[in-house]
């Protein structure tokens, strides 16, 4: 997996519950942004770069989520 920073995320976690809570917390913005009304929050909260290092990341089941949530937000745009 490349290397996801997240800025103060300093709990005692091993990588795979790192990366089995970034998997949850993709998956719930996913579900998050399907509603048009947290765009804004979303985007607000600085997730969107979040997402976007997310769906670049070798874990499939990380970036398909990270993806689903960005595509939610591009719908809006359009």
């Amino acid at each position: 997996m490349k290397n996801v920073v997240v800025e103060n995320f300093n709990y005692p976690v091993t990588p795979a519950q790192q990366l089995e809570l970034f998997r949850e917390v993709a998956t719930i913005l996913a579900n998050v942004t399907y509603s048009p009304k947290n765009y804004v929050s979303v985007i607000r909260e600085g997730f969107l770069l979040i997402l976007k290092s997310w769906a670049q990341s070798d874990d499939i089941q990380l970036q398909s989520q990270a993806k689903r949530a960005l595509a939610n937000l591009d719908a809006a745009i359009k």
